[in-house]
């Protein structure tokens, strides 16, 4: 009984050791099949340059004519703000208020019959300034620019006055310092004798 026992056990232990050799066998088939497939699957070219990365292709339409720069996306913003009826953003009186704030440039209506400033939060940076506050001073800053080339042209013209000025005064010290030498010669002539002195002192030949 034993002795069936023992050869039961060992028929199964053969046929455990047969079914994990299969199973082996088939795993590093299967691995070799997969690392073959895996290496089929990766790309031969060089991997692309960094510029690819940072500046990808655009998606969507338009993707031969596409310009991707901030002019664009602002024509774009405006265009669809100009398409809503909403207000972009409520003043902080209106909405904490929970009042309909309209998008007059200097001012809503509640504010103004309120007689009140007509304050916004931005929301990304979380600054307070007053409706129309920006424009005024796009506006300032405009004027400022085109007041400091009207100074610009203004101080050119008046170095170039300067330098005429330079010139012309060194050209009348030169002519000053001229004048004596020049006077020296006029004595000098001057103080020469006469024709008739010399025709005198000149002897004659009768």
């Amino acid at each position: 009984m034993d002795d069936i026992l023992t050869s039961d056990d060992s028929i199964q232990m053969d046929t455990e050791q047969a079914v994990s050799s299969v199973i082996a066998a088939a795993g590093n088939d299967q691995d070799q099949n997969s690392g073959m497939d895996l290496q089929q699957r990766l790309p031969t070219s060089p991997i692309p340059p960094l510029e690819a990365a940072v500046n990808p292709i655009p998606r969507g339409r338009g993707r031969s004519g596409f310009i991707d720069n901030a002019d664009r996306w602002t024509a774009e913003v405006k265009r669809l703000m100009t398409r809503s009826k909403r207000t972009g953003q409520a003043c902080n009186r209106c909405k904490a208020r929970k009042l309909r704030c309209d998008s007059a440039p200097g001012g809503c209506f509640h504010c103004f019959t309120a007689n009140q400033r007509c304050m916004v939060t931005d929301r990304t940076t979380g600054d307070t300034f007053e409706r129309g506050e920006c424009a005024r001073l796009h506006a300032t800053n405009a004027s400022l620019r085109e007041e400091i080339a009207a100074l610009k042209q203004a101080n050119e013209r008046l170095e170039q006055e300067l330098e005429a000025l330079r010139m012309q005064i060194g050209y009348s010290m030169f002519s000053e310092l001229l004048e004596p030498s020049l006077l020296d010669d006029a004595n000098l002539v001057g103080n020469l004798p006469s024709a008739s002195i010399l025709g005198v002192l000149r002897p004659s030949h009768s």
